[in-house]
């Protein structure tokens, strides 16, 4: 991976981590307590995210064997994430609406897009 890429990533990530400080704190977002991993609002998004979760490894695997572009590239794996991550907003605001969790979620989905974009456009310089 390239410095540039590397150095750009690690910028977005940082203010990713401080926009969910803030929001949590100026919108008195929760963070459920004991939870390690995510726990997902019911079942219909547990097994809508594996689906999607899967179909993104078989789009993957035929990318890197079957196109025979073995290299995968990073943005890739932006993309998995930002659709896995698009779902869960939709999710969390459809069946959690009143712990506005989806507001985090619609702000992590906004920085993976800005990750693929600046990927996409630092790998092209």
């Amino acid at each position: 991976m390239e410095p540039n890429v590397l150095f750009f990533l690690i910028i977005v990530l940082i203010l990713a981590f401080v926009a969910e400080r803030v929001l949590r704190n100026k919108l008195n977002i929760k963070k459920r307590e004991g939870e390690f991993l995510y726990k997902h609002t019911n079942r219909i998004h547990f097994w809508g995210e594996g689906f999607i979760v899967f179909l993104s490894l078989i789009i993957l695997f035929l990318i890197a064997f079957i196109l025979d572009n073995v290299m995968l590239q990073p943005y890739y794996f932006l993309a998995c994430a930002i659709v896995i991550q698009v779902f869960r907003s939709i999710m969390e605001w459809k069946y959690r609406k009143e712990s506005k969790q989806y507001i985090i979620s619609i702000v992590t989905s906004f920085m993976f897009m800005v990750m693929f974009i600046g990927v996409e456009v630092i790998s092209q310089m």
